[in-house]
């Protein structure tokens, strides 16, 4: 049997993270947590951007009660008078909360614009790995998979390495392209799906133990270099790419570069002799 042809897809930062875990041991993708939090903030300012609408509307509506107010005043008492100059002093209390909106929105829209480059890094990421991994294997770590923000992905098959796969078994039984196996039956799994005349290709995607268990064995990298920042919370640590020479046991076979160099694409092939 021929050995099988290994490709490690990860996207890493600018110090080499691929991965944060909380004090659970719970695991999750950075960029699509922050992904998703910059999608919270944007839909945060889209909710004040409708408060400021609606609260534009209701004080066109006060000012217009206002000026009939103001006219049927003319033909009233002092009492009528003294009671719409109340009501002229909940205006100016009103007017002073929806300056206050105003103020809040301003920040939560510098903090949009500030992780939007971001995000849009992410987008790119994901549709790289999209196209690279689209019908073919993947093979991860439990954690990696249950930290995948929909499971399984579409079109991909999904093998999960785990010590103790039967625990998944009522689970995952009637979950279509998802099999969790112990690691030394991994290559008895791979016979099975990668049949000959399949062109299924087999990419490894972490997390860290997983690379660095296959990174010896790799043929190919798909590397994606993210200028990003993380924000950790209290207790969280982070997981990395091991270190390797690239230039000694790879040749560059392809770059392309983003958004000025802040999100760069490469692949490497294993050097032979």
């Amino acid at each position: 049997m021929e050995p099988f042809l290994y490709e490690i897809v990860v996207a890493v930062n600018q110090d080499g993270v691929i991965g944060v875990t909380d004090v659970a041991g719970k695991q999750r993708i950075p960029w699509l947590s922050e992904a998703t939090r910059s999608e919270a903030t944007r839909s945060e300012a889209t909710r004040s951007e409708a408060t400021r609408s609606e609260a534009t509307r209701s004080e066109a509506t006060r000012s217009e009660a206002t000026r009939s107010e103001a006219t049927r005043s003319e033909a009233t008492s002092s009492e009528a008078t003294r009671s719409e100059a109340t009501r002229s002093e909940a205006t100016r209390s009103e007017a002073t909360r929806s300056e206050a909106t105003i103020i809040k929105s301003v920040s939560v829209s510098n903090v949009t614009l500030k992780s939007e480059e971001e995000t849009q890094m992410v987008r790119e990421d994901m549709r790289r790995f999209r196209e690279l991994t689209m019908g073919h294997i993947l093979v991860m770590g439990r954690k990696t998979f249950e930290s995948l923000p929909k499971r399984p992905l579409p079109g991909r098959t999904h093998i999960v390495l785990s010590r103790t796969p039967s625990k998944y078994d009522e689970k995952y039984r009637n979950t279509e392209n998802v099999y969790f196996v112990r690691l030394e039956y991994l290559e008895e799994l791979l016979q099975f799906l990668s049949y000959p005349g399949s062109n299924k290709r087999i990419f490894i995607c972490g997390g860290e133990e997983i690379y660095r268990h296959f990174l010896p064995k790799t043929d190919r990298l798909h590397i994606t270099y993210l200028s990003f920042n993380l924000y950790l919370e209290e207790g969280e640590r982070t997981s990395h790419f091991p270190e390797l020479d690239l230039h000694e046991n790879f040749n560059a076979t392809e770059s392309t570069e983003i958004m000025d160099g802040k999100c760069i694409f490469k692949t490497f092939e294993r050097k032979r002799g």
